[in-house]
């Protein structure tokens, strides 16, 4: 799995691309590093990419551990929006999982999407 990040200041959003078989372990090893950095606030707007990401060994227990992660560091003053882009059906659906589990967890807003321009109108909007 590769992912790069991009951070807009002035927009105040943190942009990841995803690309390859998603791997949960070094998701949560890269967030780690993300969210532990003095540079990055993360309560920053995310868009995660992941129209290149392959979702196809994915669990149900994986998106849950990612959701009980990012839950505890992200967004835990209920200003934060995160936008995901995906490109088919199933990654659609976990990451819709995804959306829910996080809606139960933290009062900041998770939306997925199909359209990177929507996504990105979406967290750019108030």
């Amino acid at each position: 799995m590769d992912i790069s990040t991009v951070v807009d200041g002035k927009l105040a959003i943190r942009r990841h691309i995803v690309r390859g078989a998603f791997d949960f372990t070094e998701l949560k090893s890269y967030l780690g590093e993300i969210y532990g950095s003095p540079d990055l606030d993360p309560s920053m707007n995310v868009l995660w990419d992941l129209r290149e990401a392959d979702f196809s060994t994915v669990s149900r227990d994986e998106v849950q551990s990612v959701m009980e992660f990012v839950s505890k560091t992200w967004g835990t003053e209920g200003r934060s929006k995160a936008a995901l882009v995906v490109k088919n059906d199933l990654d659609y659906g976990f990451s819709r999982m995804y959306q829910m589990m996080m809606e139960g967890a933290t009062s900041s807003k998770v939306e997925v999407f199909r359209d990177l321009d929507a996504a990105e109108t979406w967290i750019r909007t108030s």
